[in-house]
């Protein structure tokens, strides 16, 4: 494995590993654009209907995937643009969740819809994962602000290789949340009656598949250390 992330040791020609960066550069947008589109779509069509459903959940997925997408164009500007659609996004759920908490002191039992209902406040555990990966991105923002102002060359260049490793495990808290939110919405409308909602589970499998394929493409340009930036 040390040999593997080595920048000392060529496996590819020169060429050949711009043209691989290239490729995997592409595929990273182009499949974080599709995911934006995807959400932005499902939300569309499928999250305007049913008693809990509030408008402002609508804009969450669409949201936090957009954050999600942001955060690799560029850094200290976009992620401070992530944070701020990041909160939207968490603005969006929260507001829901107070609308499904005043409908349902008004709803009887006869008027609660078909099927699963979603979760409430802090109950799933994709909603604790969210609280503290958003959390943990926000201190690492901190982190990286403080590094980067620190007067001491060295204090900075010992402490890069931390904030570099906690982004790495932020994006991987990430990738877990998303996971269960997708699984967590599709859950919402898994019992299918005549193949209504057949379609909504295969838009959000294939944007399942989107963000996993945005992800690798991700982990990938960062495990290569020929393609980091050169130092200044």
């Amino acid at each position: 494995m040390r040999q593997f992330l080595d920048s000392s040791r060529t496996v590819l020609p020169d060429t050949l590993s711009t043209q691989l960066f290239r490729i995997l550069f592409g595929i990273s947008q182009g499949s974080g654009a599709l995911m934006i589109i995807l959400a932005t779509i499902w939300m569309e069509m499928y999250g305007n209907d049913g008693v809990w459903t509030a408008v402002y959940f609508r804009f969450h997925p669409v949201l936090m995937t957009f954050a999600k997408w942001t955060a690799t164009v560029a850094h200290a500007i976009v992620h401070s643009c992530a944070i701020f659609v990041m909160c939207l996004g968490a603005f969006s759920v929260w507001t829901t969740y107070t609308s499904i908490d005043e409908a349902t002191t008004t709803t009887t039992s006869s008027d609660v819809p078909y099927g699963p209902q979603p979760f409430l406040r802090y109950y799933s555990f994709h909603t604790w994962l969210g609280t503290a990966t958003i959390t943990l991105y926000i201190m690492q923002y901190i982190g990286g602000i403080l590094i980067y102002t620190h007067h001491d060359t060295d204090t900075r260049r010992v402490a890069m290789p931390f904030h570099q490793l906690m982004g790495v495990i932020v994006f991987g808290a990430v990738i877990i949340t998303t996971c269960f939110g997708i699984s967590q919405q599709a859950s919402w409308k898994s019992i299918c009656k005549a193949s209504q909602e057949v379609g909504q589970h295969i838009l959000s499998n294939i944007f399942a598949t989107l963000f996993l394929v945005f992800c690798m493409s991700v982990i990938l340009l960062l495990c290569n250390p020929r393609w980091k930036r050169e130092k200044q």
